[in-house]
């Protein structure tokens, strides 16, 4: 998880991830396995102190980012910047 090698600490308190769900999801249409599970295992080992939420039915990427972002600009109107993340994207780790 490169959010964990950024030369700037990450604090974990304000780390809000959110896996978007696999019923419904295209990897379900195709057949693929559901990793979602293991995605969450991966997130809480590597960001124990982090707030994560895994949906149980895919609700789409675009539909993810608003409510995180409602969600995040409501608890944290003070907020200077919110930041999106793919699990493929992948920052340099002088990104923040």
């Amino acid at each position: 998880m490169s959010l964990s090698a950024q030369t700037l600490p990450v604090d974990q308190s304000k780390l809000y991830i959110s896996i978007d769900g696999y019923s419904g999801s295209k990897a379900e249409l195709q057949g693929k396995p559901d990793s979602t599970h293991a995605i969450e295992e991966l997130a809480r080992a590597t960001f124990p102190n982090a707030t994560i939420r895994r949906a149980e039915k895919n609700i789409g990427i675009a539909e993810v980012y608003f409510a995180l972002e409602v969600s995040m600009l409501e608890s944290h109107p003070d907020a200077n910047w919110i930041g999106f993340f793919e699990e493929d994207y992948v920052p340099s780790p002088d990104y923040l």
